[in-house]
């Protein structure tokens, strides 16, 4: 097997601090929380796929770009990356999730 620096358990891992220059990159973003929670509170430049519907929602994710994917804590979008690995694509789980990612401290003000 080959190393990756983020690749753990057949899924790779992406830092949350990642996510602004990802946002400019234009990068398959997808949020794998109910439509709900999302239309509540979102990440701009992520989509919609709820994690239940993600097998039939696959015609909307490019197989030849990298896969971004968010979920409450990291657990769903884990699976969903190590499931989307299996079938070609290059999918990352962003570690610890979007409750992670909106407790996260703004180190710049110390």
């Amino acid at each position: 097997m080959f190393y990756y620096p983020h690749y753990i358990r057949g899924c790779f891992y992406e830092e949350l601090s990642s996510i602004p220059l990802l946002q400019k990159q234009k990068a398959q973003l997808i949020d794998l929380r109910n439509p709900d929670t999302f239309s509540k509170s979102h990440l701009a430049g992520f989509i919609n796929i709820p994690y239940s519907t993600l097998n039939s929602q696959l015609h909307r994710v490019r197989k030849n770009y990298p896969v971004y994917l968010l979920c409450d804590n990291g657990q769903k979008s884990e699976i969903a990356a190590t499931d989307l690995c299996t079938l070609g694509y290059k999918a990352y789980s962003f570690i610890g999730g979007y409750h992670h990612y909106s407790y996260q401290i703004d180190t710049s003000l110390y």
